[in-house]
């Protein structure tokens, strides 16, 4: 397990993403607050107010639990 007790916030884009989520900081925290993510960003993505880029293949959506997103969106 790794230790995240010296992590920081940077403005670093990490290079091991699977989806990469592109918007204004305040409609991106609203995704994060939001307890219905799926609907949230279909709403967003459709308003213009954020862009999804799916950048892994669908095994690795599917092992890490992100396909419900991609199947949300698209």
């Amino acid at each position: 397990i790794q230790d995240y007790a010296d992590s920081e916030v940077t403005d670093e884009i990490p290079d091991n993403y699977d989806i990469r989520i592109s918007g204004d900081q305040i409609h991106v925290a609203e995704l994060i607050e939001s307890d219905n993510l799926g609907e949230e960003m279909s709403e967003k993505v459709e308003a213009g107010d954020v862009q999804v880029e799916i950048v892994s293949d669908m095994g690795t959506l599917a092992l890490k639990g992100y396909l419900g997103i991609y199947e949300e969106l698209f």
